[in-house]
């Protein structure tokens, strides 16, 4: 079997895509800043104009964004549908996460090849950090 390896020493590989770190593309955050699209997605006109209601009697007037978010918990509480709404409104735009997601995977490539590389360069050059041991506990 083989174990990929450098001067004698075991490496740990990674698959490219793990390297970066990101929000679930179905996420708390979005639906909130998607509250008012996905209320308008509900496929049932009178479940869609009863949230309308419900949102509009729990949120006060002049709401901060604080009060704004608790409505929108309080509404997404009494009607869970909203949940599945903004699911599906989130699937049929799966496209976009495909995308968002390779420019992150080649921002990390890039970070991860290039300027680390270079990293690796200038410390070669302009230290002894590789001449120092860490073989030993002691040296450690």
């Amino acid at each position: 079997m083989f174990y990929p390896n450098f001067e004698n020493d075991f490496v740990l590989l990674t698959p490219k895509d793990m390297l970066t770190r990101d929000e679930a593309w179905i996420n708390k955050d979005d639906l909130y800043h998607d509250f008012e699209i996905v209320c308008e997605a509900v496929p049932n006109e009178q479940l869609r104009a009863q949230i309308n209601n419900y949102f509009m009697k729990v949120l006060p007037e002049e709401a901060s964004l604080r009060q704004k978010r608790r409505a929108m918990v309080r509404t997404i509480r009494k009607y869970p549908q909203l949940i599945d709404a903004y699911i599906r409104f989130k699937e049929k735009r799966g496209g976009q996460a495909i995308r968002k997601s390779s420019r992150k995977v080649k921002l990390s490539e890039q970070m991860y090849l290039e300027n680390f590389g270079e990293l690796a360069e200038l410390l070669h050059k302009s230290s002894g950090f590789y001449g120092v041991g860490g073989a030993t506990y002691k040296e450690a």
